[in-house]
């Protein structure tokens, strides 16, 4: 554009609308000679769009309205038009008009205006056919690629005003879409399927899958997005026949995608469990869960009360344990007196069904809205001797056991309770009994029975035990086992057995407890890092490292790795965690803090992964506070999800990989660092 054009342009002075004539005035200079950047004219135009349309949309003035939109006419099929197109269209397609402007805009037009109307008009035409509508997104800066800018500011307001339910922009961008505009065609498709026209949506999902396949995609969020809807489409018949095999076919596209993959793996299950082949889709339920940072809270809704895909995960997953394996959880109790009431405590999985016999002929069947302690309360009509039965409709789901009536029982069965991590049976009339099949207990309070030995070779994750107030004779134990809280006063042990379970608390940062102490509700402990060094071998740590690291790093830093923990297994001094409630969190090759904190919306106690404030690098502390800090896995392993769990050498493996990069600790125990097979400091 010439200067002397410019200034012909500029001299119809008679309009009074200032910014729209200044910015104008700028950007003519700027086209005319060249003398700023890029950046600058484009944050003209910015401007200049948005004071143009907010004049044509509320000025009062009918007058100055229809001059500036006569100007605007004018101005269109010029070189660098694009942005009055733009004004024009969104003053046409927007219901922010007022009066005044809807009239002049019938005036132009001679009606309000159809899409067929726009169509004649040279300014839309010119629009339609804009050179950078039709080129595929560059995902340059809109610095750099006048497409870019184009897009954002022609795009947005089409798909705005779509939003609103404007017919007109329906109609525009279908337009565009036919014409192959990928943009067009993913916001017209996503407004057909949120409108539950499937049969449009799916033909357009389907070009645009095509299309992208052979297109620079400028998005591949969006790209999931797409292949995800086509997939939803087929598995359930909307819009085309069903067929599940092209549904998994999509959702295979996205089984390891990063927004997408853990709802595609979840749907491959459920398509799996629909063509009864019940091992492939707990494969899929299993690789699911296991890979997501799912916690132990998280498929409960108490952090995040609107996500219910952690829900329908574990849902799903349950019902495919109940077809493959029907075994149900089952406890037995004996009463030793005639009783008249009974009062139990259970913690149950939620969605799971308890049924309680209470051997007088009655039965009473409560399904478990939450995980978490309940009550149940039964009174006998006659005083008598009972047996009660305690079943639920699947395995793994009955976690604790808390008799509260005072000796009430004699003998009690938990050997069909494998997935009990607390048994509470204080104060009752046990002579003896047998924990071998409950290997993820972590409380047991046995305090006031009639107990003489206690057998818990079976129970490597017991942290908290009260046993007092017994003619307890002998313990039997594993070898290092994480005991943290333990309480064996008013016992016949004798004191070399008092004296090595004081080492074993003292070396796992506990306490040994001078009074009858469990509290049922609290979260079982976490073992140290220093118990699962104890409780593993050189050749299966070097096994979990070879596993877990692929680099051959760790072949070479093996000398290394031997000696530290052969010093670390002959460790006997230990520090507490300065952090109160904060554990290592060990996820694959990565070992950070994690500390629990109380939600101010409901109170609840959550986990997270960041420390705030307080970090905690394996690298920097003294090993004497990194044997003495709780280890916990990220994966979230419970017992009703049949997932093998972490043996004792993988956590001390990720650890100890971790903890050779400590400069300061190997140069005060005098081990050398081996680099590249030679050995330095």
């Amino acid at each position: 554009m010439t200067n002397d054009k410019s200034n012909k342009e500029l001299d119809k002075s008679t309009l009074r609308i200032t910014p729209f004539n200044m910015i104008l005035r700028q950007i003519l200079v700027v086209n005319a000679y060249g003398d700023k950047s890029l950046s600058d004219e484009i944050l003209l135009q910015d401007e200049l769009f948005y004071n143009t349309v907010s004049q044509l949309n509320f000025s009062k003035d009918s007058s100055e309205v229809r001059q500036l939109l006569s100007y605007l006419f004018e101005l269109t099929g010029e070189p660098d038009s694009y942005l009055v197109e733009e004004i024009l269209l969104d003053f046409v397609i927007g219901k922010g008009c007022t009066e005044c402007s809807k009239t002049i805009c019938e005036d132009a037009f001679g009606k309000h205006p159809t899409f067929a109307d726009m169509m004649r008009h040279p300014w839309f035409e010119h629009l339609m056919n804009h050179p950078a509508q039709t080129e595929p997104y560059n995902p340059l800066s809109p610095f750099v690629r006048n497409d870019a800018f184009y897009w954002r500011n022609f795009h947005f307001p089409l798909f705005y005003h779509l939003q609103e339910g404007n017919s007109l922009a329906l109609e525009v961008l279908e337009h565009l879409a036919a014409k192959g505009d990928i943009l067009s065609m993913e916001r017209v498709s996503l407004y057909y399927f949120d409108k539950c026209q499937f049969s449009k949506a799916f033909l357009l999902f389907k070009a645009l899958h095509e299309k992208m396949q052979t297109t620079e995609w400028y998005d591949w969020a969006i790209k999931q997005e797409i292949t995800n809807k086509l997939a939803h489409l087929y598995t359930y018949g909307l819009g085309v026949e069903q067929n599940l095999d092209k549904g998994a076919q999509y959702y295979k596209e996205l089984e390891n995608g990063y927004c997408w993959g853990n709802r595609a793996q979840y749907q491959l299950g459920r398509m799996a469990e629909k063509r009864h082949n019940y091992i492939e889709a707990m494969w899929y339920y299993r690789k699911n869960i296991d890979s997501r940072e799912y916690g132990k809270y998280s498929f409960y809704r108490r952090d995040k009360p609107k996500d219910l895909f952690p829900l329908r995960l574990e849902i799903a997953f349950r019902q495919m344990k109940k077809k493959l394996n029907p075994i149900v959880d089952c406890l037995t109790l004996a009463t030793c007196q005639k009783c008249n009431d009974m009062v139990l405590q259970l913690k149950v999985m939620m969605n799971a069904i308890v049924t309680i016999d209470w051997g007088d002929g009655e039965t009473e069947s409560v399904k478990w809205k939450v995980d978490d302690w309940g009550q149940v309360r039964h009174s006998y009509q006659s005083p008598g001797y009972y047996c009660i039965t305690i079943k639920t409709d699947e395995e793994n789901v009955l976690t604790g056991f808390h008799i509260v009536s005072h000796k009430a029982i004699c003998s009690i069965d938990v050997s069909g309770c494998k997935g009990l991590t607390h048994l509470l049976c204080p104060n009752q009339m046990l002579k003896q009994m047998s924990l071998s099949t409950t290997e993820y207990l972590s409380v047991l309070d046995v305090h006031g029975n009639r107990l003489q030995r206690i057998i818990l070779r079976k129970n490597p994750l017991l942290t908290i035990v009260d046993c007092s107030n017994n003619p307890l004779q002998k313990i039997e134990a594993v070898k290092h086992p994480p005991f943290s809280l333990m309480c064996i006063r008013k016992t016949r042990l004798g004191t070399k057995a008092k004296r090595r379970f004081h080492e074993i608390v003292r070396l796992n940062a506990g306490r040994l407890l001078s009074e009858d102490f469990v509290n049922q509700l609290t979260e079982p402990l976490l073992p140290t890092l220093l118990f699962y060094i104890k409780n593993s071998t050189w050749e299966d740590v070097l096994a979990c490292l070879q596993q877990k690291n692929e680099d051959s790093k760790v072949n070479n830093n093996s000398t290394v790795l031997h000696r530290v923990y052969a010093l670390l297994k002959a460790y006997r001094h230990v520090t507490p965690c300065p952090y109160k409630n904060g554990f290592m969190w060990v996820r694959g090759t990565w070992v950070f803090i994690a500390h629990k904190f109380k939600t101010k919306r409901t109170g609840q106690i959550v986990e997270s992964s960041q420390a705030l404030e307080q970090e905690f690098y394996l690298y920097e502390r003294p090993w004497s506070m990194i044997l003495g800090t709780p280890v916990k896995a990220w994966d979230n392993r419970l017992p009703f999800m049949m997932l093998p769990q972490h043996p004792n050498a993988y956590y001390a493996a990720m650890c100890l990989y971790n903890m050779v990069n400590n400069e300061k600790e190997m140069k005060k125990h005098k081990i050398p660092k081996i680099v590249y097979g030679k050995e330095t400091f």
